[in-house]
């Protein structure tokens, strides 16, 4: 009889007697893993022609997976010397238990990995349907099974490692209403992508051949100094494409998955690793999101990103600064990769994830703007163009097209950040995520102009850690705010794109009244041009609660203000878009 056989006939002795006669080879099959294993927790069957229904899971294969969920923690606080022996860790759990005050001699990460096994041990009694007080006293009665008084110090030792070397605990189980996930922001950047690009590419792709025919009939027909012109703001018109190479940076990211794998691998030097760390690491990960594959580079500069792995696949790269973190502060560090596995869960990962094409575009577009529709304007204007009046009310439409094209794109890129943070907050608190925003800013992008063009480049993808420190663990008001916040940008953008016109009306030879006029009416058919992205972003905020059933055992239902309010801003919108003038 095996390590794991013998503790399951020991467990069940103690606290299921009736489970005795199979004990053993149910701590067999618990320790084989995979199939064997799952068959354990099958549901019962009453449908089965000629039979009685019932059976179930029963309490034995529970309270192994349990044990097998908390021997991540508990083990350490023996192999490491944290404290001296077994019985001066049964005596930790039952002044937990007591809620007794903790002596000041014990050690700190003794106290941070306790409070880490009740806690993950009561959220796994919840997602199996107890409730508050019982899923506590599950979480104890577990916890004195994996160590209970007067066993030997080495045969605690020797069972922890037997558990530790068995497969991750079973992911928690999702029945509906049980798991909350009232983490998550609506997913903008699905919504920009579907509702957005895919009905604006082809009327933003028209526009431009529209202009193109245009400047392509004054090169070919005008005088010289017109077909100098026209070249020049052909070649800047590119710059307005923008939206469609996003779209097809994004349909690539979502189609080749192997190749965005192979590049972010091969970019980043990503490979899999023995290290003890990493296999600590993967343990964790494993007890949040089972299947997520780990990877690790010698890297600096990043702490982890996910990014997709295959159809179906993602993976979690580690980089250097995560492991000297982990080692350093282990509940920031819990906090990085809750983060990141709550990007998996969010499913935006294959345009958020590391080596995005679309993160890509976003943030290396300004240069190519300021390349071939900036620069050979001004150029222009410099050596005393003939067009030059109307080449410099080309050159200010200009300077607010890119601003207001990556207003709705960085918005969606800063709400995925938002909301990725919200599961590390709710999972290890504000302060924890304000620690590891700390120490992933330590390292600063050189000073002068390079550096501030990289930070900037950069506030393109990432929100500031400013500010999401500040966001961090915000109340009910701040929710609104974020719920509300990509309606609000796009707004932004559309109502930039007419307002900045203004000085182009005039020096087109308008009027100050007769420009005002012309924006007025501009940013008012924006609306109307917009109107059913404006709607459906109002639906999807006010049916995002019940998308995400965020009750769980004992928590309050759906806090409903904050997406009345937040659905506000973009209701209104539409309705005044119903009312816009025709163009």
């Amino acid at each position: 009889m095996d390590i794991i056989s013998e503790w399951a006939v020991d467990i069940a002795r103690t606290v299921a007697p009736h489970e005795i006669d199979f004990a053993a080879e149910v701590g067999a099959a618990y320790a084989a893993g995979g199939t064997r294993r799952g068959e354990l927790f099958g549901s019962a069957r009453p449908g089965e022609p000629g039979g009685f229904g019932g059976g179930g899971a029963g309490q034995l294969p529970i309270i192994l997976d349990g044990v097998r969920a908390s021997a991540d923690y508990l083990y350490p606080l023996l192999s490491s010397g944290l404290l001296g022996n077994a019985l001066a860790v049964y005596a930790l759990i039952q002044a937990k238990r007591n809620k007794q005050p903790i002596p000041p001699e014990l050690p700190a990460e003794a106290d941070r990995l306790m409070d880490q096994a009740i806690s993950s041990l009561i959220r796994r009694g919840e997602s199996y349907g107890m409730k508050g007080q019982e899923a506590e006293a599950w979480a104890f009665l577990t916890l004195e099974t994996a160590v209970p008084p007067g066993s030997p110090d080495e045969v605690v030792r020797a069972r922890l490692a037997g558990m530790i070397d068995t497969e991750p605990a079973l992911p928690l189980p999702r029945c509906s209403g049980t798991v909350s996930r009232s983490w998550m922001l609506p997913p903008w950047i699905w919504y920009y992508l579907a509702a957005f690009l895919l009905i604006g590419v082809a009327g933003y792709t028209r526009e431009w051949i529209r202009q193109a025919d245009d400047y392509r009939r004054l090169i070919v027909e005008g005088p010289g100094e017109d077909r100098t012109a026209a070249i020049l703001l052909i070649v800047g018109s590119v710059a307005n494409l923008f939206p469609v190479v996003l779209f097809m940076a994004a349909v690539a990211s979502l189609l080749l998955p192997r190749w965005h794998c192979s590049r972010a691998e091969r970019t980043h030097a990503l490979f899999r690793s023995d290290k003890p760390v990493i296999k600590d690491i993967e343990r964790f990960v494993a007890g949040h999101e089972p299947g997520l594959v780990i990877t690790s580079s010698d890297h600096g500069g990043r702490l982890a990103r996910v990014y997709p792995g295959g159809w179906g696949e993602v993976r979690l790269g580690v980089f250097r600064d995560l492991v000297s973190l982990w080692n350093a502060d282990r509940s920031a560090a819990e906090a990085v990769v809750l983060h990141e596995i709550a990007h998996a869960r969010q499913k935006d990962h294959p345009v958020v994830g590391l080596g995005s094409p679309f993160a890509d575009i976003v943030t290396r577009w300004a240069p190519v703007f300021l390349l071939v529709s900036f620069l050979p304007i001004l150029f222009y204007g410099h050596l005393g163009g003939l067009a030059a009046s109307s080449m410099f009310a080309q050159l200010l439409a200009n300077l607010t097209t890119l601003p207001a094209l990556l207003m709705a794109p960085v918005a969606a890129l800063w709400l995925a950040e938002f909301g990725a943070d919200r599961l590390a907050v709710q999972e290890r608190g504000a302060e924890a995520l304000r620690r590891a925003l700390a120490w992933g800013s330590t390292t600063r992008p050189p000073s002068g102009l390079k550096g501030g063009l990289k930070r900037g480049l950069d506030l393109l993808a990432h929100p500031p850690a400013r500010l999401r420190r500040a966001v961090a663990g915000a109340g009910e008001g701040a929710m609104a705010v974020l719920l509300l916040a990509w309606p609000a940008a796009l707004l932004a953008q559309r109502a930039l794109a007419s307002i900045v016109a203004f000085p182009a009306f005039m020096l087109n030879g308008e009027t100050p009244l007769q420009a005002a006029e012309h924006v007025a009416r501009a940013v008012w058919r924006s609306f109307g041009a917009d109107g059913l992205v404006f709607l459906g972003a109002a639906v999807l905020v006010l049916v995002w609660p019940l998308v995400i059933k965020p009750r769980t055992g004992g928590e309050p239902g759906v806090r409903w203000r904050p997406y009345l309010l937040a659905a506000l801003l973009p209701l209104g919108l539409a309705v005044l878009g119903a009312f816009a003038p025709e163009q």
